[in-house]
Protein backbone atom coordinates (compact mmCIF):
# COMPACT_ATOMS: atom_id res chain seq x y z
CA UNK A 1 0.00 0.00 0.00
CA UNK A 2 1.63 2.96 -1.37
CA UNK A 3 0.88 6.94 0.10
CA UNK A 4 1.64 9.97 -2.31
CA UNK A 5 0.44 12.83 -0.34
CA UNK A 6 -1.64 13.07 2.61
CA UNK A 7 -5.21 14.68 2.57
CA UNK A 8 -7.35 15.17 5.71
CA UNK A 9 -10.52 15.25 3.52
CA UNK A 10 -10.03 11.75 2.44
CA UNK A 11 -9.94 10.35 6.38
CA UNK A 12 -12.85 11.05 9.16
CA UNK A 13 -11.70 13.29 11.38
CA UNK A 14 -12.62 12.26 14.96
CA UNK A 15 -12.80 15.00 18.38
CA UNK A 16 -11.06 11.76 20.29
CA UNK A 17 -7.74 13.25 20.43
CA UNK A 18 -8.71 17.02 20.23
CA UNK A 19 -8.56 18.38 23.94
CA UNK A 20 -11.71 18.80 25.21
CA UNK A 21 -12.40 22.78 25.07
CA UNK A 22 -11.05 22.87 21.72
CA UNK A 23 -13.66 19.73 20.99
CA UNK A 24 -16.51 20.37 18.01
CA UNK A 25 -14.99 23.85 17.45
CA UNK A 26 -15.22 25.03 13.83
CA UNK A 27 -13.48 27.85 12.18
CA UNK A 28 -15.11 31.06 12.78
CA UNK A 29 -14.10 32.69 9.55
CA UNK A 30 -12.05 31.45 6.56
CA UNK A 31 -8.71 31.71 6.88
CA UNK A 32 -6.14 31.72 3.92
CA UNK A 33 -4.57 29.11 3.09
CA UNK A 34 -0.69 28.91 2.00
CA UNK A 35 1.18 27.08 -0.81
CA UNK A 36 4.83 26.68 -0.16
CA UNK A 37 7.15 24.70 -2.35
CA UNK A 38 10.24 23.64 -0.34
CA UNK A 39 13.19 20.95 -1.87
CA UNK A 40 13.83 17.73 0.21
CA UNK A 41 16.77 19.09 1.69
CA UNK A 42 14.29 21.53 3.32
CA UNK A 43 11.34 19.62 4.43
CA UNK A 44 13.80 17.83 6.08
CA UNK A 45 15.11 20.74 7.83
CA UNK A 46 11.09 22.37 8.44
CA UNK A 47 10.37 18.57 9.91
CA UNK A 48 13.36 18.90 12.28
CA UNK A 49 12.33 22.20 13.60
CA UNK A 50 8.75 21.08 14.27
CA UNK A 51 9.67 18.70 16.08
CA UNK A 52 11.74 20.37 18.19
CA UNK A 53 8.98 23.33 18.30
CA UNK A 54 6.60 20.39 19.90
CA UNK A 55 8.58 18.80 21.87
CA UNK A 56 9.95 21.54 23.96
CA UNK A 57 6.13 22.77 24.16
CA UNK A 58 5.60 19.07 25.82
CA UNK A 59 8.29 20.31 28.19
CA UNK A 60 11.21 18.11 26.98
CA UNK A 61 13.95 20.79 27.02
CA UNK A 62 16.68 18.15 26.88
CA UNK A 63 15.85 18.29 23.14
CA UNK A 64 17.82 20.91 22.66
CA UNK A 65 21.27 19.41 22.94
CA UNK A 66 19.68 16.77 20.10
CA UNK A 67 19.97 20.41 17.60
CA UNK A 68 22.46 19.94 14.83
CA UNK A 69 24.94 22.12 15.58
CA UNK A 70 25.48 20.43 18.88
CA UNK A 71 25.14 16.76 17.67
CA UNK A 72 29.30 16.40 17.03
CA UNK A 73 29.25 17.52 20.76
CA UNK A 74 27.10 15.13 21.89
CA UNK A 75 28.73 11.81 19.93
CA UNK A 76 31.95 13.06 21.75
CA UNK A 77 30.18 13.16 24.90
CA UNK A 78 29.10 9.60 24.04
CA UNK A 79 32.49 7.86 22.97
CA UNK A 80 34.73 9.80 25.72
CA UNK A 81 37.24 11.30 23.54
CA UNK A 82 40.02 12.61 25.67
CA UNK A 83 40.52 15.78 23.09
CA UNK A 84 37.62 17.21 23.65
CA UNK A 85 37.27 17.08 27.80
CA UNK A 86 36.45 20.77 27.94
CA UNK A 87 34.03 20.81 25.58
CA UNK A 88 32.11 17.65 26.65
CA UNK A 89 32.33 18.97 30.39
CA UNK A 90 30.52 21.74 29.12
CA UNK A 91 28.06 20.11 27.29
CA UNK A 92 27.17 17.92 30.80
CA UNK A 93 26.53 21.24 32.32
CA UNK A 94 24.61 22.52 29.86
CA UNK A 95 22.37 19.34 29.82
CA UNK A 96 22.17 20.09 33.57
CA UNK A 97 21.08 23.35 33.33
CA UNK A 98 18.25 22.69 30.92
CA UNK A 99 16.87 19.74 33.41
CA UNK A 100 16.94 22.28 35.90
CA UNK A 101 15.04 25.05 33.73
CA UNK A 102 12.62 22.35 32.99
CA UNK A 103 11.89 21.26 36.53
CA UNK A 104 11.75 24.86 37.30
CA UNK A 105 9.35 26.03 34.08
CA UNK A 106 7.08 22.43 33.97
CA UNK A 107 7.70 20.93 37.26
CA UNK A 108 8.89 17.61 35.16
CA UNK A 109 11.96 15.72 36.35
CA UNK A 110 14.77 13.57 34.22
CA UNK A 111 12.92 12.01 31.27
CA UNK A 112 9.12 13.01 32.00
CA UNK A 113 7.04 15.57 30.44
CA UNK A 114 4.05 16.45 29.04
CA UNK A 115 1.88 14.67 26.34
CA UNK A 116 1.38 16.31 23.40
CA UNK A 117 -2.62 16.04 24.17
CA UNK A 118 -1.96 18.38 27.11
CA UNK A 119 1.05 20.88 25.51
CA UNK A 120 -0.03 24.49 24.30
CA UNK A 121 -2.16 24.85 21.46
CA UNK A 122 1.01 26.08 18.95
CA UNK A 123 2.97 23.15 19.90
CA UNK A 124 -0.06 20.51 18.92
CA UNK A 125 -0.33 22.58 15.94
CA UNK A 126 3.58 21.94 14.59
CA UNK A 127 2.78 18.73 16.06
CA UNK A 128 -0.03 17.61 13.52
CA UNK A 129 2.05 19.11 10.72
CA UNK A 130 5.02 17.34 11.27
CA UNK A 131 2.86 14.08 11.35
CA UNK A 132 1.98 14.79 7.83
CA UNK A 133 5.38 15.77 6.35
CA UNK A 134 7.06 12.46 8.13
CA UNK A 135 4.18 10.37 7.05
CA UNK A 136 4.44 11.45 3.50
CA UNK A 137 8.32 10.90 3.16
CA UNK A 138 7.80 7.98 4.88
CA UNK A 139 5.93 6.15 2.58
CA UNK A 140 7.93 7.58 -0.44
CA UNK A 141 10.62 6.35 1.01
CA UNK A 142 9.25 3.06 1.87
CA UNK A 143 6.55 2.52 -0.16
CA UNK A 144 6.19 -1.01 1.10
CA UNK A 145 5.37 -0.09 3.99
CA UNK A 146 7.06 -0.84 7.70
CA UNK A 147 7.41 -0.33 11.11
CA UNK A 148 7.03 2.61 13.16
CA UNK A 149 4.98 5.61 14.20
CA UNK A 150 5.73 7.52 10.46
CA UNK A 151 3.67 5.33 9.08
CA UNK A 152 0.72 5.60 11.05
CA UNK A 153 -1.91 7.88 9.61
CA UNK A 154 -1.49 11.67 11.22
CA UNK A 155 -3.76 12.47 13.75
CA UNK A 156 -5.58 15.78 14.32
CA UNK A 157 -4.66 16.91 17.85
CA UNK A 158 -4.87 20.97 17.87
CA UNK A 159 -7.75 23.13 17.09
CA UNK A 160 -6.71 22.90 13.09
CA UNK A 161 -7.48 20.61 10.52
CA UNK A 162 -4.53 18.45 9.55
CA UNK A 163 -2.54 20.22 6.53
CA UNK A 164 -2.88 18.45 2.67
CA UNK A 165 1.11 17.76 1.55
CA UNK A 166 1.52 16.64 -2.03
CA UNK A 167 4.74 16.62 -4.10
CA UNK A 168 5.23 18.90 -6.15
CA UNK A 169 6.52 18.25 -9.65
CA UNK A 170 9.47 20.58 -10.70
CA UNK A 171 8.86 22.85 -8.56
CA UNK A 172 5.05 23.39 -9.36
CA UNK A 173 2.43 23.92 -7.00
CA UNK A 174 -0.05 21.39 -6.93
CA UNK A 175 1.63 18.92 -8.88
Amino acid sequence: MTQKGVDPTEHEQSDEHIPPEHQGEEVKEKEPSYCLVVSGTQVRTLLRALDLFARIGAGQFEEVLHHPAWEAKRLHLAFDIPEEKEKIEDFRVAGKLLQEAKRLATGFQGNASASIVSADVDSRRAFDIYQVIANMLVWKEHPEGGMGVDFNEPKQWSDQPLPKMTEAEDGKVGG
